[in-house]
């Protein structure tokens, strides 16, 4: 557990020297490692301190056990149309294109024990052919959930959406090892990068857009959430281009979450269209 502990810090330290808020922090797990106060969980714990149900590990919580540990996971091993899956093919869609109404959010983030999510405010959505979905928070995974012509990317951002009626859209956009991304140093500086730890800054904003590639051009299916429950009936719409992040900036995420992908899913002839 503190050589876990000590590798993030030595990451953070890299990442951010000059931050102060960072540098109290680091000052403060520090003492947490002395006293034996912090913790952190893994895939056969189950007295970790977000009480984790589930996990993305080998062990007992992991994806293939997911829909043993609660009646409420159960499409997590008899659904037909879960998710992430390997885009092998597709076909011309002339549908219109999805219209993004994305705005600034103050920044808030949780750290679930699983992932990082950015909270984001209302007032932002993505519509489709008239029915709107608002932007709830999107997280990162390290590499990627969906493959392309059976290869990975290096990560994977989902911008989770809900409708009024409780309908889910996810837009994901693949990540490539690349140059560093200049929007993306305000999340890692203020990242709660232990176990149930929240940030909440109502003076600093974050812009989903920022993290969109040039293209709009996407690959769309109907699937389910990648997490459980394992919700089906989700939209998901894969963006064709990636965004690049540094290689710094991913090995950043890769320590502090650890393994956060689920594998792949059957299409079970599902038809993947592009638009």
């Amino acid at each position: 557990m503190t050589d876990e502990i000590l590798k993030r810090l030595t990451l953070i330290n890299m990442f951010f020297f000059s931050n102060k808020r960072v540098l109290v922090f680091i000052l403060f797990v520090s003492i947490c490692i002395i006293l034996g106060a912090c913790s952190s969980s893994s895939s056969d714990d189950t007295d970790d301190p977000v009480g984790l149900l589930w996990d993305y590990g080998s062990g007992s919580l992991g994806p293939s056990n997911w829909a043993s540990l609660s009646v409420d996971f159960a499409l997590c091993g008899s659904g037909t149309q879960q998710s992430p899956i390997d885009i092998l093919d597709d076909r011309i869609d002339d549908a219109p294109a999805w219209q993004f109404n994305w705005g600034a959010s103050t920044l808030k983030m949780i750290n679930d024990g699983r992932n990082i999510h950015v909270l984001y405010n209302p007032g932002s959505s993505i519509v489709d052919s008239g029915v709107a979905f608002e932007l709830k928070s999107f997280h990162i995974h390290v590499s990627s959930e969906h493959y392309y012509q059976g290869n990975p990317f290096d990560g994977e951002i989902h911008f989770v959406h809900e409708s009024a009626a409780g309908n889910f859209a996810v837009v994901a956009v693949w990540i490539t090892e690349g140059t560093e991304h200049k929007d993306l140093p305000i999340i890692l500086a203020n990242m709660p990068i232990v176990d149930n730890e929240t940030f909440d800054d109502p003076s600093t904003f974050v812009r989903a857009r920022d993290f969109l590639p040039e293209s709009g051009d996407y690959f769309r299916y109907d699937g389910s959430l990648s997490e459980p429950p394992c919700t089906e009936s989700v939209t998901w719409v894969v963006l064709r281009q990636s965004i690049e992040l540094s290689t710094n900036q991913l090995q950043f995420f890769e320590n502090v979450l650890g393994e956060n992908i689920r594998p792949l899913q059957p299409l079970n002839g599902r038809v993947v269209v592009q638009q």
